[in-house]
């Protein structure tokens, strides 16, 4: 139970998931999406919390190479998203007996997303390939300001398990020209897989423009 929970924290805030904002390199906010302890060590179940909380900011992991034929620009993809939004949010945790669990995430708010090449941030990951931390060295391809709405989800046992996420946004560029974008994001493990160790049975990583 602890190691699914790992995983999905660094999978998405989830606390989980704000999708599942990286905060490694931002300024501390006790307004930042909190770490829950149900399903932890510190509180096995059956438990249940509940948070709220008004930003997301800092670094997430890049959206990747999307699985669909994507019209959006390359920077989207590739680059590494600094989330500097406040809005409304609340996650919840829930675990059983037997420490099957369950999580959500979901905000929604207004603010400046900000796309660095690679070459512009330095990170320092952990052994787990989590980033710990990211210093900006470099200038940033462009801005986004406007308006996002997320929402992940995960749920586990020892047998199978689902993470799923929606991401939309819409703003104006740094050169005034209007984007909007939905990202979905899906990976699940059946019967017989080893949740978060194996490669999951399904998975598909969708971003359009």
């Amino acid at each position: 139970m602890a190691r699914h929970l790992r995983h999905l924290r660094a999978i998405a805030v989830l606390g989980c998931a704000s999708v599942i904002v990286l905060l490694a390199g931002s300024p501390a906010s006790a307004d930042n999406p909190p770490p829950l302890a149900c399903g932890t060590p510190a509180m096995t179940g059956p438990c249940a919390q509940t948070a709220h909380f008004t930003n997301q900011k800092g670094f997430e992991t890049p959206l990747g190479t999307p699985t669909n034929a994507s019209t959006c620009p390359a920077w989207l993809v590739n680059d590494l998203p600094f989330l500097d939004m406040t809005g409304n949010g609340v996650e919840h945790v829930n675990a059983n007996k037997a420490q099957d669990f369950w999580a959500t995430n979901t905000f929604t708010g207004t603010g400046t997303l900000t796309l660095y090449p690679p070459s512009s941030v330095d990170l320092v990951f952990d052994s787990q390939g989590n980033i710990v931390s990211a210093t900006i060295i470099g200038p940033a391809d462009t801005i986004l300001s406007g308006h996002i709405t997320d929402w992940f989800g995960v749920s586990a046992n020892q047998s199978s398990a689902v993470i799923h996420g929606t991401v939309n946004v819409t703003g104006t560029l740094t050169d005034g020209r209007q984007l909007s974008v939905h990202y979905t994001t899906h990976a699940s493990w059946t019967p017989g897989q080893t949740p978060f160790v194996d490669a999951p049975h399904l998975s598909f990583n969708k971003v359009t423009c």
